[in-house]
């Protein structure tokens, strides 16, 4: 059984949050998180909606 604790602390899900949404600026696709249409940093940042659904961690 795997068992998944780091996701009940809130540092640690912005930890990864923060890494998951900076992929893309780092490959060089985009200049912001927000700018990329399959990030939810658009959802978070209230940039507008990105084209998939998410279910907020915080």
């Amino acid at each position: 059984m795997l068992r998944i604790t780091g996701f009940a602390k809130p540092r640690f899900n912005q930890q990864k949050l923060n890494y998951l949404h900076q992929n893309p600026v780092v490959a060089g696709w985009v200049d912001t998180p927000e700018h990329f249409l399959y990030s939810s940093a658009r959802d978070y940042t209230g940039f507008g909606k990105g084209l998939l659904d998410i279910l907020f961690l915080f």
